[in-house]
């Protein structure tokens, strides 16, 4: 049995998959650039503000339980940085395993179906 597709399809069929690999390699890109960015006081106060107002906005989307999870990990990292010097030395590397283990486990979650799709 011979399918034939055609040379329409076959071209939109390439397209979609290199958009979609494209779309991979950036996120990847991105999280493998952890500790690059740098932000401005202004603009990190901005990034609060926006995220306090998604987190109002996404606040049935998870339990109680997970939420203070999140923020306990939030607290432990603000703390780190105003005591300690973490964008440098040991402190740094270790975070950057935290980041790529928590980014691979995401990825996996992701690839499985159980995850959300809602990304910042």
């Amino acid at each position: 049995m011979s399918v034939k597709i055609s040379k329409s399809r076959i071209q939109e069929i390439i397209k979609e998959e290199l958009e979609r690999i494209q779309e991979e390699e950036e996120k990847e890109q991105k999280l493998g650039t952890f500790g690059t960015e740098r932000v401005t006081a202004t603009g990190a106060k901005q990034k609060f503000k926006k995220r306090g107002e998604a987190a109002v906005d996404q606040a049935d989307e998870y339990t109680n339980l997970e939420r203070g999870i999140v923020q306990q990990l939030n607290d432990v990292l603000e703390q780190l940085a105003i005591v300690g010097e973490i964008d440098s030395g040991e402190l740094r590397a270790q975070l950057q395993l935290i980041y790529k283990r928590l980014a691979k486990i995401l990825k996996i979650i992701k690839a499985k179906g159980k995850g959300n799709d809602n990304e910042q």
